[in-house]
Parts: C-alpha cells; sequence; structure tokens
C-alpha cells in the first residue's frame, strides 16, 4: 500500500516489512493492558541507533507551527532523497517521503513549539510495500521527538532523542514517565528491549521543555542533514 486515502489518524498504518518486528510487553508501568504490540521504528532505514518513541503525539494542536521552507526536494548526508510537502488533508502538516535503495516510505510530520525551541513530530503513514491487511491491521504507529536546529529554504538540521539516554535514565531511577518495557520474543535481557513512552501528551511536553536542551539526550549518529 502507498499514498493517502485517508488521513493518518483515521486510516490503519501499513508499516515497512523490513522493519516490522513482533514485541511483548514485559514490564506494566500505568495501567495498560498487557497485550501484544508490535513498534516499528521508521527513521531506522536511514539511520542507526535508537530514537525515543510514544504512543501519543508530543505536540498540541495549539503548539503547532507550519514554515513553507521545509517544503521541497532533499538530499541527506547519506545521500537518500526526501520529498516534503504540504499535507492535503491535515491542515499545518507535512507529508515527508523517504526514498532509500528503492523503497519509498511516507510519515506525517508536525512542527511544533515548546518555549520557544522547535521541534518535529513524526509518525509513520504508508510505504510502497505490498499490503497484508490482517498484518497490518495490528500495527501501531508511534510518534518520535526531535529537535529542530536549522530550517531555511536550503538546509535542514534535526536531531532525534535518544533512547540509550533515556534508558540509562530509566535503569538509574532517575527520571519517572509512564512506559513499557517492550522486548522482542527473542531477547536475552532487559538490555534487549525498547522503552516505549505512554505518557500523556501533557507529560511528554514536560519531558521535552526539561530535557531539550541537554544535549546528553542526544546522539550524533540520530541526526538528520538536508540540503536541496
Amino acid at each position: 500500500m502507498f499514498g493517502y486515502r485517508q488521513p493518518a489518524f483515521i486510516e490503519k498504518i501499513s508499516w515497512p516489512h523490513a522493519l516490522q518486528a513482533s514485541f511483548r510487553i514485559i514490564k506494566h508501568t500505568n495501567g495498560m493492558r498487557k497485550t501484544f504490540v508490535i513498534v516499528a521504528i521508521l527513521i531506522a532505514m536511514c539511520f542507526q541507533g535508537c530514537i525515543v518513541v510514544s504512543i501519543y503525539p508530543f505536540y498540541k494542536e495549539a503548539d503547532i507551527t507550519y514554515n513553507k521552507s521545509l517544503e521541497g526536494d532533499w538530499v541527506d548526508q547519506d545521500r537518500n532523497n526526501w520529498r516534503i510537502h504540504k499535507n492535503p488533508l491535515k491542515p499545518n502538516s507535512y507529508e515527508l517521503h523517504a526514498t532509500k535503495n528503492g523503497r519509498e516510505a511516507t510519515l506525517l510530520c508536525h512542527l511544533f513549539k515548546l518555549n520557544g525551541e522547535l521541534y518535529m513530530d513524526m509518525t509513520p503513514i504508508s510505504d510502497n510495500t505490498e499490503e497484508i491487511l490482517v498484518f497490518d491491521l495490528h500495527m501501531i504507529p508511534a510518534h518520535s521527538i526531535a529537535k529542530v536546529t536549522e530550517l531555511t529554504d536550503q538546509a535542514v538540521n534535526i536531531k532525534w532523542f535518544n533512547e540509550e539516554r533515556l534508558r540509562t535514565m530509566f535503569t538509574e531511577n532517575r527520571i519517572k514517565i509512564s512506559h513499557e518495557l517492550i522486548m522482542d520474543q527473542d531477547s536475552k535481557s532487559k538490555d534487549d528491549g525498547i522503552y516505549l513512552l505512554t505518557a500523556s501528551t501533557d507529560e511528554l511536553q514536560k519531558f521535552v521543555t526539561k530535557y531539550g536542551n541537554d544535549e546528553s539526550m542526544y546522539d550524533n549518529d540520530l541526526k538528520l542533514q538536508l540540503t536541496k
């Protein structure tokens, strides 16, 4: 399946098969019913490392901003192509089309501001692989959070929050925010798991506001540099 048929918050999401993995929740922290979920990190098609992901968006409607400079055809630091344009079905949002080795994946993107800082929330919409309905209906879209450090009509630089840093803070009991520790079925220890934030948008924004200017929350492998 590829392309828009309904807005992402109405339509089911089809995620790239190469990135799909089945996970089981092993840590119950906020009353969420224990169940099997699938979390795909779409950005991993272009980057190494793990990004911070959430069930809920990091933005509120009042925080959203739109900058036409983000639109256009771009090339990232690894020579992958990105095509960004206004989302025709959801006001003040973008569609990001990322292409690598013949695979094209589409993400829904919102720019938003917190305390004067510019951030980007991304969530997957679709890709150009074959649809398998019974599988795709089990997909749960996740939101990622990145800080925008440069945005002009010729250059875009963003950096994602690093899940490894978040993992350390959780294991050292230095942070309290609703989450689930998710393990794939072959994991040997909790170190193999992924931290999925399940906090409300209010909680998420407190987290972003507190740590958004902390450089230790970011990683050089989790940066995107776009040029025209």
